[in-house]
């Protein structure tokens, strides 16, 4: 098995507070680092100790802004130009710039924010150097009523045995076969969206996102993350279909930071199960069992965050959500039935007091890790 490690650059704080911080510890008879690099091994012992020294990182920035983490522009369009500037952010943070190259198609994922549970990725896919750019520059600008692109299929599997070797010459279909066996079972959310086309490196660039549900037991981080990539495909109104590439392609590279989604279960008076909620600073997932729902929507509208500065809020109102159930063919409500939404914003989970679905409240206190 190949070993997998990564790195993270902290970006210094703005000029003039690094002047006063300078005169300080010169004052003291010191002499400032100019850089610092983290290295992180794969242990949960070396995450506690990098979680130290972010912590440390934050603790001298006292009285001034938050250090921001460097990453890509597209983050800061996604979650907001602030959300760089929190401890959530350099929490989740992870600079990867891993490339795998395929035949005529070389995948590349630059950076990545997440935690155990949830993870947006900064995708390349540099498409053969046969590509019509003019072609695909045409659909991206000006899409009309028929003419357009279709995103490339992802899958993730938690792997690194299968390589581009194993998979070259496979059609999609079938590198799925050979990846069947490690695929993160327990249901999830997966989306895809396009951000830019480069026509002189005929690079596509994605923000893809994976977020498991509830009741998945999946740590996203405790192995390598492998991603199977398939072709985007232009559409003509012609009806004609032309993929970009003849071949999907695959990555594997490890995730690697330290901040944890949070998981709750949340019972009746009597003691039963209720509900088991994970909320992440990214996305909230939630189940119900046994209760007296005839829609998701009902559920959805069901689960509240108590602030604690007082404040309810409903996490799935007005965001894309999406999930399912299982009833008996004779009856209109479901005994268990689940869903998934992802925020808009990063949420500091340490804002949040309660937790409440139904009749049903518990307390961050009581969080399971």
């Amino acid at each position: 098995m190949r070993d997998y490690c990564s790195a993270m650059d902290r970006c210094g704080p703005d000029s003039g507070l690094e002047e006063r911080l300078r005169k300080r510890v010169l004052a003291a008879g010191g002499e400032p680092a100019r850089h610092c690099r983290v290295y992180r091994p794969r242990s949960f012992g070396r995450k506690l100790l990098l979680a130290a020294v972010i912590a440390a990182v934050l603790t001298a920035s006292v009285g001034a802004a938050l250090t921001q983490v460097p990453w890509d522009a597209i983050f800061a369009e996604r979650f907001g130009p602030d959300a760089a500037a929190s401890e959530t952010a350099a929490r989740a943070f992870q600079e990867v710039n891993v490339t795998s190259v395929c035949g005529d198609v070389t995948l590349t994922v630059r950076q990545a924010v997440g935690d155990d549970k949830t993870i947006y990725l900064i995708l390349d896919l540099q498409l053969p150097q046969e590509t019509d750019a003019v072609a695909v520059q045409r659909i991206l600008a000006a899409p009309s009523a028929w003419d357009w692109m279709e995103a490339p299929r992802i899958n993730y599997y938690a792997a690194d045995e299968i390589t581009w070797a194993d998979i070259q010459g496979l059609t999609y279909e079938e590198a799925e076969a050979l990846l069947y066996a490690n695929r993160f079972r327990g249901g999830g959310s997966s989306g895809i969206s396009e951000v830019r086309f480069d026509a002189d490196s005929k690079t596509m660039t994605y923000l893809v996102y994976f977020t498991r549900n509830a009741d998945s037991q999946a740590d996203l981080t405790a192995r390598p993350l492998t991603l199977l990539v398939g072709s985007p495909v232009l559409h003509y109104r012609d009806m004609t279909e032309v993929p970009l590439t003849s071949h999907p392609a695959i990555l594997t590279f490890q995730p690697d930071y330290i901040q944890q989604a949070r998981f709750y279960q949340l019972r009746d008076g009597e003691g039963r199960l209720k509900y088991e909620i994970t909320l992440s600073p990214f996305a909230l997932s939630a189940k119900s069992y046994f209760g007296d729902y005839t829609s998701i929507g009902e559920f959805a509208k069901d689960v509240v965050l108590v602030y604690r500065d007082g404040a309810e809020k409903l996490p799935a109102k007005d965001l894309g959500w999406g999930g399912g159930g299982s009833r008996p063919t004779d009856s209109e409500v479901f005994t268990t039935l689940s869903f998934s939404c992802r925020f808009h914003e990063i949420l500091d989970l340490d804002e949040v007091r309660a937790i409440r679905a139904g009749d049903c409240e518990i307390s961050i206190e009581d969080w399971t890790a």
